[in-house]
């Protein structure tokens, strides 16, 4: 999803970060479903999706726009200053990292910020993670904005 709105934000002059690991452990990071555990250890994929992105970036011609940060965004946050960022999507680690990335990110975004949250119906041990993490924003100051297909949209106030 980061592909498009590069585009968008090439066309209008403006920069994106991409922030993954593109780490097994780091998507295992607070996984309790079995289910998920196997899948995410199984992934030998996860290289070649990284390297699809790197070649997509490249082939838009997106490297002045997308800037790419493999970490974690506990690991990035501090690459940006309060009220800087205009536009966050956050689609990481559905466990209990879900919910810190909103509590991590929240000063960062200016008002007016739109906040994509994916995957808001993912469950992990009987838990929405997610959806706590969305939670947590409208408790503070993100207001509810719509909701496409599995991804939740909101404005911080």
């Amino acid at each position: 999803s980061l592909i498009p709105v590069a585009i968008e934000a090439k066309a209008y002059g403006g920069h994106i970060h991409g922030i993954d690991p593109w780490s097994i452990p780091a998507c295992l990071e607070g996984m309790e479903k079995e289910a998920n555990k196997e899948w995410w250890t199984q992934c030998a994929a996860l290289q070649r999706v990284e390297q699809s992105f790197l070649a997509a970036v490249k082939y838009y011609g997106l490297t002045d726009t997308v800037d790419v940060v493999k970490s974690t965004s506990r690991e990035a946050v501090s690459r940006f200053e309060d009220t800087s960022i205009s536009y966050l999507s956050i689609d990481g680690n559905h466990g209990p990292p879900a919910v810190e990335d909103g509590q991590l990110y929240l000063p960062k975004l200016a008002p007016g910020a739109l906040i994509a949250c994916d995957d808001t119906d993912w469950e992990e041990g009987g838990v929405f993670y997610v959806q706590q993490m969305i939670n947590y924003l409208r408790d503070n100051g993100c207001r509810f904005d719509s909701i496409v297909d599995g991804c939740t949209m909101l404005i911080k106030e």
